[in-house]
């Protein structure tokens, strides 16, 4: 999966890279189609580098569409980022 999260503050999408870990192989296949996209999933990870991209990320579920949309994806940046 590529990862990003929409920016509190500016709006825009922010890159959090990219992230394989956590998912079957039967999953990988299954996340092969297009049409899938955008989703949203839950990760969890060891820290955010300053770039806003996740350190040692694993994927731990796929959200339910009516359950969390992408656009509600927010990263709270920190107020000295």
């Amino acid at each position: 999966f590529t990862l990003s999260q929409i920016d509190s503050k500016t709006g825009e999408e922010i890159d959090c890279g990219k992230c394989g870990s956590g998912l079957t192989n039967a999953q990988r296949l299954e996340f092969a189609n297009d049409a899938l996209y955008p989703l949203v999933v839950e990760v969890k990870f060891y820290d955010r580098f300053v770039s806003g991209k996740l350190q040692f990320a694993s994927i731990l579920r796929v959200r339910d569409r009516e359950d969390k949309k992408p656009e509600e994806c927010l990263y709270q940046r920190e107020d000295n980022e």
